[in-house]
């Protein structure tokens, strides 16, 4: 009764993301345009004890200040305050890296997205943890730090003052190195997935300009080819693009840089593998799309492929051109054309293949499974045969008008899903595509890193907004069992906390006097999982590891930063004896 009581209360002063919540308790259609089948009573009893703080209620003005800048108080280096007790076998630096200045000359820019990058590193031991933090120092921060003015256009709105005449014909871009970073040959490389990665000294963050391990063509403008890289290319200033996504399989490093080619009319990929131990290129392998006007977000890898989804936008290069309008903002939904599976032979034979998978937009691929004839891949996207959200009477709809501006609007945003989609290897055709719970909304798909790419994996691990099919701020974390095939866990933080991206750290043995017991060697949930936690109320950030035997139990220790950090992208974390 008093939690009835308290919810209550909440509903008055608080909003959700949308004003009729009764309407997202029916569950739209499927990607595929066929509604779901009813949850099942499993399902039901799965979800129901976490339904009432699983409502998406939550204040719109404390979501909009997880995007405002870092203060002077967050860059340097600080002694944690610890609440608990790190786990003495979680022993390493947890690297985050995420927007975090928001305005300059006194004005906000268009969408945070624009905002210039800030890397943190935190440092975890039995003794406690340190913290360090930085912006990434590109020439472009530099110059308009100096100037304390806008002097670049960027990709989804911000730019010079002065309207069209001021950015006309400029087709250079900022690069905000906002996106995610990865540790590679003895450096942190910030990543941003329109320009070159920046390579950081992982104890200072300074960005080092005599690095030398992730490869790619440089150019003036980034994400263009005329001639593969060659003389042309070298000639017009033009390079590729380096995607903020790349994975580590097994012992390799995994990379995939991109360039359009308007000659020809389609993108070009190509996806590069190093070796971790030796830091040798290992493998490179070449890929066309035609007529692709968006590059892959982010893709999985498998021993024998790489997949990623092709979303079916279109891009209006005349107002960019004329100044008129950033790249993001001519960005529309293609909703007449399927979303695609690319299928990419990772030995470089040209075995390749794709399939239609519907109305659909991939958000992030989160990680793939493979047998021998099967491959199943687990993504969060939009539905886009979602009438609430993509009107049945339009064929286009704008792709910013699902979230810009100072902090994503839940009344625009569609709710993001867990997706399967499941592929027939041997006679090339698709099994199935579909939301594996309509009513859950998540992001940011995970597994233990060990077993992406196996054969099997127990379980799915996301951040969690609601359990009612609506759209709403992240407040929570999830566990999908993958074998059962439904929601088996969640954590819910307190109100005026918000939720970010879980990084999955797998178990290592027990160190002596540590509390935790050892993950069994058929304990495949062995796993760490490493989230921030926004508390607006408290104004500050902390770190929440949590157990992925028992997520329901909240944290076993929260670390608390020392100012607060706006609300991230994406992270890695590197283990102590990969840093040493």
């Amino acid at each position: 009764m008093m939690m009835m009581m308290m919810m209550m209360s909440w509903q008055v002063s608080w909003v959700g993301s949308k004003s009729g919540m009764a309407s997202a308790l029916t569950p739209p259609r499927s990607a595929t345009g066929v509604s779901p089948a009813p949850p099942s009573a499993v399902m039901t009893e799965t979800v129901a004890p976490w339904s009432l703080e699983g409502s998406g209620v939550f204040c719109p003005k404390e979501w909009a200040a997880t995007y405002r800048s870092v203060s002077s108080a967050a860059i340097g280096e600080y002694e944690c305050e610890v609440e608990g007790r790190v786990p003495a076998s979680l022993r390493g630096t947890l690297f985050r890296c995420s927007p975090a200045k928001f305005e300059r000359g006194g004005k906000r820019y268009k969408h945070v997205l624009d905002g210039d990058g800030f890397v943190f590193g935190l440092e975890l031991s039995g003794e406690g943890a340190r913290y360090r933090g930085r912006f990434v120092e590109t020439e472009y921060y530099l110059e308009e730090e100096a100037a304390g003015a806008v002097r670049y256009r960027n990709t989804f709105g911000t730019q010079r003052d002065g309207g069209a005449m001021a950015n006309a014909l400029d087709v250079k871009l900022k690069n905000v190195a906002n996106t995610n970073c990865v540790h590679y040959a003895d450096s942190l490389w910030a990543l941003w997935e329109g320009g070159r990665p920046y390579a950081l000294d992982p104890k200072t963050l300074e960005v080092r300009h005599d690095a030398v391990g992730l490869e790619w063509t440089e150019g003036e403008t980034p994400g263009v080819t005329l001639g593969a890289g060659g003389w042309l290319d070298r000639l017009a200033g033009v390079g590729e693009a380096h995607t903020a996504h790349p994975h580590v399989a097994g012992d390799r490093l995994v990379t995939l840089t991109w360039a359009q080619n308007p000659l020809l009319g389609d993108l070009r990929l190509k996806f590069r593998e190093f070796e971790l131990e030796t830091r040798e290129s290992a493998a490179v392998v070449d890929y066309a799309v035609p007529d692709c006007a968006l590059a892959p977000h982010d893709f999985a890898v498998t021993p024998a492929h790489y997949a990623f989804v092709e979303n079916r936008l279109t891009f209006d290069v005349v107002p960019f051109i004329a100044g008129a309008k950033c790249p993001g903002e001519t960005l529309v939904h293609d909703l007449g054309a399927p979303a695609r599976l690319h299928v990419v032979d990772r030995s470089g034979r040209g075995d390749h293949f794709a399939l239609d998978l519907g109305a659909f937009f991939c958000i992030h691929v989160g990680f793939a499974l493979q047998t021998e004839d099967t491959l199943r891949v687990y993504s969060s996207g939009w539905d886009l045969n979602d009438a609430r959200y993509f009107p049945d009477d339009v064929d286009l709809h704008p792709f910013l008008g699902s979230w810009g501006g100072d902090a994503p609007d839940f009344d625009l945003v569609p709710p993001a899903l867990l997706f399967e989609t499941v592929i027939d290897l041997k006679h090339r055709r698709l099994l199935s595509h579909a939301s594996l719970d309509p009513r859950v909304n998540v992001e940011h798909p995970k597994t233990n890193p060990d077993l992406e790419g196996a054969a099997d994996a127990p379980f799915c691990y996301s951040t969690a907004s609601n359990v009612i099919g609506d759209s709403s701020a992240p407040v929570g974390w999830a566990t999908f069992d993958l074998s059962q095939r439904r929601f088996s866990d969640f954590y819910w933080a307190p109100p005026s906390v918000f939720c970010e991206e879980l990084v999955v750290v797998p178990k290592s043995p027990p160190s002596p006097g540590d509390a935790s017991p050892p993950a069994e060697a058929d304990d495949r949930a062995g796993v760490w999982l490493l989230g921030l936690m926004h508390d607006i109320a408290g104004e500050r950030t902390s770190l929440a590891v949590l157990d992925g035997a028992d997520l329901r139990a909240g944290p076993v220790c929260r670390v608390h930063l020392p100012a607060p950090i706006a609300f991230g992208l994406h992270g890695t974390f590197v283990p102590a004896e990969d840093s040493d």
